[in-house]
This record gives structure tokens, sequence and C-alpha cells, in this order.
């Protein structure tokens, strides 16, 4: 063994506390308390360097958050008071429900989702308004799972969220104050148009502005190969142009500093609703959000009309939710679904998913997105979209549909599988989507489909129980394999959806009893043993 030494500070955890199986401890190591170096073997596998104190062992914490997937950093109790470090099993959140579930109000804790934000967006398409995810597929494509939580995520935001502030620049009417600069051979000119007025224009014409808004908003109707630019300018950065460009079918892509977004058809009335930041951010493809922006110019080239055009310094989230049901309405296969276009391969031993295969998961998000739509407008269409989407749900999967079954008990796949998948999450996703058509719409086929769900959730919950985690599937029963533990922001899900199923079904004890114990696994708690 080596010679004693001293050591500076250092982190490192008792082997003691863990075998006393009580919270791990963290001891700061004082710089005049004597430690001896020692090996730790662990299961005889391979080693890492440990320090001993008389019966005392300590394990490097880097050891620690490796082999145990335990969390933790350190913090500043006060400004310039003492250091503490914090420990956590689980650095995911669970949102206890504050009141019980409303299908008119917030989706489940949606408002703190940000959809487009995600790493497998490729970007917010400014022709329909929706994600365009690279999930399965680099290429990109719409995945109705994320369309469906954009426009609830949006929905939800727009109950909770206070009203951004808005700064109009053009309304086509005589109170219009922006000055548009026009080129040779070119014109703008407010005119009225059926009730209202707008800005028509034709060549190249643009209006210097100055505002650190960066969101932006209009109504806009073009003809082929025209334009609107936003020029912006950010600290330590070349001023770049973001193009929004009619009649190009490519949804994104950059020459120099110029960045351009397809608006694909041309000649009717659209309204872009643009998160410029977040648009500057998908075309130079940088891991963070840029900051600091200014809006120094907007311009239009070709010839169109545009009017409500405006700055904020938010997402109009209202009209970001109806870009989303309006997508619901247009894409909606003659059997009811919602096609996903990308090739699937859950896990070896199921079937390959592909192209066009329908998801619960999105089906149900649809029904709670189209419900709402309903709700909000009294347009029957959203209803009978959403009515329509049922269809999948009485289908077996190995026909097309959404249904499988285990030991005589239904259940809804996000992935239709053969044998079954089973996947938690989107099966609770789907019984909330027949949940609100069943109230909102009063659907007796939805609730139907609910009330066989719940049977089933009551029956089957249990397997997906290790005992300190839950699992993101069955494959262990289908397949015959190794649980599938669900990474801890699955878990926390489960716990949130159980959390609030709790509110709509207090009569099921199972689910609030449940959503109690897994949550007391993200503190490290275990079932007991034998």
């Amino acid at each position: 063994m080596n010679e004693i030494k001293t050591k500076p500070i250092h982190s490192f955890m008792s082997t003691q506390a863990y075998r006393s199986e009580i919270p791990f401890h963290l001891l700061f190591i004082h710089p005049q308390v004597e430690y001896r170096d020692t090996e730790c073997r662990i299961n005889g596998e391979y080693s890492v360097p440990c320090l001993r104190q008389d019966e005392q062992v300590w394990l490097p914490f880097s050891f620690v958050h490796k082999y145990f997937e335990i969390f933790g950093e350190f913090t500043q109790q006060t400004p310039g008071g003492s250091e503490r470090f914090d420990l956590w099993h689980s650095t995911s959140k669970v949102y206890k429900p504050k009141t019980n579930y409303d299908p008119r109000g917030v989706f489940l804790f949606f408002d703190n989702y940000n959809v487009e934000v995600r790493d497998r967006v490729m970007c917010v398409s400014a022709d329909e308004g929706v994600p365009i995810s690279t999930q399965w597929d680099s290429s990109g494509y719409y995945y109705p799972t994320q369309v469906a939580q954009f426009g609830l995520a949006h929905y939800s935001k727009n109950l909770t969220q206070p009203k951004v502030m808005r700064k109009v620049l053009e309304d086509g009417g005589d109170t219009s104050k922006t000055t548009w600069l026009v080129s040779d051979s070119s014109f703008a000119k407010r005119e009225k148009y059926g009730s209202s007025k707008v800005l028509i224009f034709a060549g190249r014409v643009h209006a210097p502005v100055s505002s650190d808004m960066a969101y932006l908003d209009v109504n806009i109707t073009l003809a082929s190969n025209s334009s609107l630019w936003v020029a912006i300018e950010q600290k330590h950065q070349p001023t770049r142009r973001m193009h929004y460009v009619c009649g190009e079918t490519r949804p994104i892509w950059t020459d120099g500093r110029d960045c351009f977004y397809g608006m694909g058809h041309c000649g009717q009335w659209n309204r872009l609703s643009r998160d410029l930041a977040l648009d500057l951010q998908k075309a130079i493809r940088v891991s963070k959000r840029p900051r600091n922006l200014r809006v120094v110019a907007i311009g239009l080239e070709g010839s169109g009309r545009l009017d409500d055009l405006s700055l904020s310094n938010g997402s109009d989230h209202d009209a970001l939710f109806w870009a989303a049901a309006r997508w619901f309405v247009r894409h909606q296969s003659s059997d009811g679904g919602w096609p996903i276009p990308a090739r699937r391969r859950l896990v070896a031993g199921m079937s390959i998913l592909a192209p066009g295969w329908l998801s619960a998961m999105a089906q149900g998000h649809a029904a709670s997105l189209l419900s709402r739509a309903y709700h909000r407008s009294g347009d029957p269409q959203y209803l009978e979209a959403a009515e329509k989407g049922l269809a999948p749900f009485r289908s077996p999967s190995a026909k097309g549909g959404v249904r499988a079954s285990l030991w005589g008990h239904t259940w809804f796949e996000e992935y239709p599988t053969t044998p079954p998948s089973l996947v938690l999450n989107g099966f609770i996703y789907a019984l909330l989507g027949l949940h609100d058509l069943r109230m909102i719409g009063n659907s007796k086929n939805a609730s139907t489909l609910y009330s066989e769900g719940i049977e089933s959730l009551r029956a089957l919950l249990p397997v997906y129980d290790t005992g300190s985690a839950s699992v993101y599937d069955l494959r262990h029963v289908t397949l015959g394999s190794a649980p599938n533990v669900a990474r801890w922001d699955y878990h926390a899900t489960h716990v949130n959806q159980l959390l609030m199923l709790a509110t709509i079904e207090p009569q099921v004890e199972l689910f609030k009893r449940t959503a109690m114990r897994w949550a007391d696994y993200m503190l490290g708690h275990r079932a007991a043993h034998n």
C-alpha cells in the first residue's frame, strides 16, 4: 500500500453509505486529514482509484455517476456563501396536477414543451407552418406525433403565458407609418381588397426597421418566385437575410449570408408566423439559439399582397395551434389515419414498420388537438376528422391499424409491430385523446374505446413495474428479452400521465398509487425485497 498522503479537496462517495442502503453522502476531503490510496475492485471486472480512512473507503463521484447513474453538481447556497453539492437520482421533473384534467384546457404539462427547438426537428415549415422531423429520416418528413405535440404545446401556452408585445408595421390602412422604399419600375401602394385594406406591391421594395423584437407575423399572398425577406443584425456577426420564397419546395437552405425557407404553394393567402431566431439557428445549424438579434429591414420581391405585418417579442401561439389543426384536416388519409412516411425498426425480433404505418399515439394526439380546435371554433370539419381518426383503433395492427392484445386485453400500439411492443406512454396518450373526443365531441365510439383501454391499463400496468423503475414497453414479455427500462425522462412521463389520469378516473386507485411509487423511484427508493 502507498505511504500516507494528504489530499487536495476532492469529492468521493463512501462505500459504507451505499452498503447500509441510506442515501449517499459526499465527503469534501480536508487537506489536513490523512488518507491512503487504495484500489477498489468492481465486481472482479475492473479497478478504480479510491481513498481509505480507517474503515471508510471513498469512491470517486465520477465513478458513482457512471456506475449508478447518479447526477450531481456544486451550487452556491447564497452569494458569497458556502458551497453545496446537490445529488439526484433523476433530473427529470414530475408535474403534480393542480386541478383535474380539463379536455378544453392545457394538455397535460405541454405548456412546458418547446417542440420546434429539438435537435430532431429540421425546421418549422414556411409552407405548412408545422415542424419537419428528421427523427428517422434525415431528408425530413412530417411526423404526425410531432406536429400534434407542436400544436398542443402552443394551445397550452396560449392559455398560460402572458400576451406578447406587438408592433404593427403595416396593415394596409391610412394609419400605417412604415415607409416603403421602391426601386425603379417597382411600386407599393395601399388599396382596398375585399372588406379590408392591404399593401399591394410589385418589383423590389423594402422598409428600414429597427427592432429587437424577433418574431414576425404577416398575412401574405405571393406570386410564384416572389419572396419576403428580413435583414437581421447580431452582435459580432455579419448581417444576414432570412428569405421566405413562394413556389419553392425545398424547406430550408443557405447561400452565403442568405437563409431561405420555401413556402410551397403560391397565389393563396397564408399566415406566416416565424420565430426569426429559431429560423436562423436551424438554417446555420448552430446548437444554441442566437441572441441579441435586431431586425433592420424588411423587403419584398416579385409581386403580391400583404396585411397585418408585425413584429413581437414572442410567438403567436394561437396561429401556430391553428396551423397544426389545419395540417391534420388536410393530410388525413381515406382510412382515417395520418400515415408516418418513415421506416421504423424498433428492436430485433419485431417486424420492421414500412413507410405508411400508423401510430395510436399520433391518432390520440390528433384527437386531442382536433377536439380543442372544434371547441374553439365550432367548425365541424375538426370534429369530423377526429371521429374519422378512430377507425385505426378498431383495426388490428396486422391489417394496418393500431389494435393489439395481450392476455386478452386490448392495447393501442404506438408502434404496431408483430409481436406487439405495447409501449406505455404512447398508449396513455391515446387514451387521453379518446377521452378528449368523448367529452368535447360527445363521441360514443371514442367512449367505448376509452373504456376498453382503461380496463386494459388496470390489468397490465403492474407488468411495467420493476421495483426500481418502469419499463418503456413489454418486449420482455412478448419477445422474452431483457426488460427495456425507461429512461428517467420517459419514466417521469409515465408518472405525469398517471397522475393526470388519476384525476379523470379517481376510482381507479391503482393509477395514483403506482404514480406515487414510481415518483419515489426517482428519489432512489426501491421496492422492498424478501
